[in-house]
């Protein structure tokens, strides 16, 4: 996975995490830029097809913004990617209660059972798990949106 994240997301800081992760875990500030720069690749390679996707659901002007997300979900995240094997990160769409928004930058997507904190929200007819839709959905995930507010969000795929 490192390999293919750091070709396909930012060579020098998902590579660089990976050698600092094998030396004893990555300085923050390594793992921060490693993310940022994961984050723009995946900007760059999907924002058009994001931005239409919500051009579905969202009527008037749409704004793609970063969302803030916890040093701890940066780093969880930065790490999945510099596994063993070949990874690609996808864009998914999630929509919940813009009140969860804190807590999922806080904490990350987490999903509900009995060793956590976050109980089930809306049912689970598809399975135990976290709920999105592919960008051919939007409307899926738009159903479960409070505010004109919906995550944009990076799966890994392999």
């Amino acid at each position: 996975r490192a390999e293919a994240a750091a070709k396909a997301y930012g060579a020098e800081g998902a590579a660089a995490a990976r050698r600092r992760r094998h030396a004893g875990g990555a300085p923050e500030a390594a793992v921060l830029a490693a993310f940022q720069e994961i984050r723009m690749k995946f900007l760059a390679e999907h924002s058009d097809a994001i931005l239409e996707s919500l051009r579905q659901v969202f009527p008037g002007p749409i704004r793609l913004k970063a969302a803030p997300l916890s040093a701890a979900v940066q780093r969880r995240f930065v790490s999945a990617c510099c596994g063993s094997a070949p990874v690609a990160v996808r864009p998914v769409l999630h929509g919940t209660d813009a009140r969860n928004h804190s807590s999922i930058f806080a904490k990350g997507l987490l999903a509900p059972g009995a060793d956590r904190a976050v109980r089930l929200r809306n049912g689970n007819s598809h399975g135990h798990g976290i709920y999105t839709s592919g960008l051919d959905a939007a409307w899926l995930s738009h159903g479960f949106c409070t505010e004109p507010r919906m995550l944009v969000c990076g799966v890994l795929d392999d």
